[in-house]
């Protein structure tokens, strides 16, 4: 009886530092009263959500198997172990353990949500598709099922379903994570870059610290032609990234956009420096010295390029204009051909895909933009897409 009245003492200490979010000293009473008694399922998930809280992951999913086959009819044990398994990237295991909550309750709406997340990340479009018709039925207004549907329909390039359905998401609910962000990228990636700058703009006068979106921004109004307002949002950013590859870049598309080729070069040789690997930065310099009418400095730099990972679809598509304008249309063409035929660089703009077809088949293209246009947001689909915590739903 003295043991477990001292479990009992824990436990409830840990609860108490839990609510305050004291996660240390909740996570050793935790320990302390399961290691007296083991079988405790609701303990096991209060361990659970402390290592959530702390960021373990792999091991808060251990603590909610610990729970959920403690109480095998226990549906909530089996959602929150399946999204602590979505949140691992652990799609297939989150989806049994899914399937097992469905079987207890088969009206319990949070089954259905996380399986559109599951599904999506799993890219199979039409059992999410499938998931969230499902899920229509029992809750018609989750603003979790919309968030999730539209990161399937992104990931399959189907922008403008996905656009509608993050539409939906900030009518249900205007304060959910990352909505304008996603709505802004999509309308970016379909050049739509009025609405796009309205999204990214709601969205940093609600969450003004966001330094990576204003980053995204201001790549947005360089590619309008805003040069004025992306200097006085690289002035503002100056403050809290002063010393920040990505910011450094832009300042380099700025002053290739406004025609000074020198000081843009100072500013990509700087960004080389803070981050070597940077996709973009050598393609500036190679842009930079084109403007300088340095024809072996361009070579050499785009040559540095092209060794380096990770453009975006524009800047693939600015490399393969340069490529050509240097009579190496073998090597656009090398470029231009996985990225057509096999990668999902251009999926979701038919634009963007249709300037790629046109490059590759045309040698003798010889446009060319003076700008990196970096960094612009990619493919809304690399978005990462943010889990409701259990029960959300």
């Amino acid at each position: 009886m003295h043991d477990w009245q001292t479990a009992e003492d824990h436990a409830q200490r840990a609860w108490h530092d839990y609510e305050r979010r004291r996660w240390a000293r909740a996570l050793k009473s935790f320990g302390r009263a399961l290691a007296e008694h083991p079988t405790r399922a609701d303990w096991w998930l209060g361990r659970g959500f402390v290592l959530e809280a702390l960021e373990r992951y792999a091991e808060s999913v251990d603590a909610f198997e610990r729970a959920a086959a403690l109480q095998p009819d226990n549906a909530d044990a089996w959602l929150t172990l399946g999204a602590a398994r979505l949140r691992v990237g652990a799609g297939l295991a989150a989806i049994d353990a899914l399937k097992h909550a469905q079987s207890i309750d088969p009206n319990h709406h949070a089954s259905y949500c996380y399986r559109v997340a599951a599904y999506a990340r799993l890219g199979d479009l039409e059992q999410a598709e499938l998931m969230f018709y499902l899920g229509q039925q029992t809750d018609a207004d989750c603003p979790h099922c919309f968030d999730h549907i539209a990161h399937a329909l992104a990931n399959q390039g189907q922008l403008r379903r996905a656009v509608a359905c993050w539409q939906r998401v900030r009518q249900l609910d205007p304060a959910h994570p990352r909505v304008g962000i996603n709505l802004g990228r999509c309308c970016a990636f379909l050049q739509g870059y009025g609405r796009a700058q309205h999204f990214y703009e709601q969205h940093l006068a609600h969450h003004p610290e966001d330094t990576g979106t204003a980053l995204e921004l201001t790549a947005l109004l360089l590619e309008r032609g805003r040069l004025d307002e992306a200097e006085r949002r690289l002035d503002a950013l100056r403050i809290v990234r002063s010393d920040d590859a990505a910011s450094t870049h832009l300042r380099g598309d700025l002053a290739l956009k406004r025609q000074d080729p020198h000081t843009a070069a100072c500013y990509y040789r700087l960004a080389v420096q803070l981050d070597p690997d940077r996709p973009g930065v050598r393609l500036g310099l190679a842009l930079a010295a084109r403007e300088c009418g340095d024809r072996d400095a361009c070579a050499a730099h785009l040559s540095d390029e092209l060794d380096t990972a990770g453009q975006d679809a524009r800047q693939v598509l600015q490399i393969a204009r340069l490529l050509i304008e240097q009579r190496r249309g073998t090597d656009a063409i090398a470029l231009l051909t996985p990225a057509i035929q096999g990668d999902d660089l251009f999926t979701g703009s038919d634009t963007l895909l249709s300037q790629a077809h046109h490059i590759r088949v045309s040698r003798h293209d010889r446009s060319i933009d003076t700008t990196t246009r970096s960094p612009m947001p990619g493919n809304p689909s690399d978005t990462a897409e943010k889990m409701p915590s259990a029960g959300a739903s």
